[in-house]
């Protein structure tokens, strides 16, 4: 139904194109179409959480934005599943213990040959 009114408006005067569009409007609140969008929305307003309010009519989010806000929320639940799993707990530590020891390495200067 879309499709078929942008391609109808296409050769009308903007006022008859403008008439014409409002009147296909409740039509296309009846297609399968505006349906199937309608769902698609409401699991959308499953996955935002909680935060500030975003107008849907506006350019959408950056995903890094999503991310930073629930950052906490995710650290938080990483730690829990650490803290119930020692062998993750044990693997997580050693690899910081890695970490240092590479980052100890960059900083200590090349090693000299005769």
């Amino acid at each position: 139904r879309g499709l078929y009114t942008m391609k109808k408006v296409e050769a009308m005067a903007f006022e008859e194109s403008m008439a014409f569009t409002e009147s296909q409007i409740a039509l296309f609140t009846l297609t399968e179409d505006a349906k199937e969008g309608q769902a698609a929305f409401k699991i959308l307003q499953r996955f935002r959480g909680p935060g500030p309010a975003v107008a849907d009519s506006g350019p959408p989010v950056p995903a890094t934005v999503t991310i930073e806000r629930r950052l906490p929320e995710y650290k938080k639940n990483l730690e829990e599943v650490a803290r119930r799993d020692p062998e993750l707990t044990r693997l997580l530590e050693e690899r910081a213990r890695v970490i240092e020891r590479y980052n100890a390495a960059l900083r200590s200067p090349p090693a000299q040959t005769p």
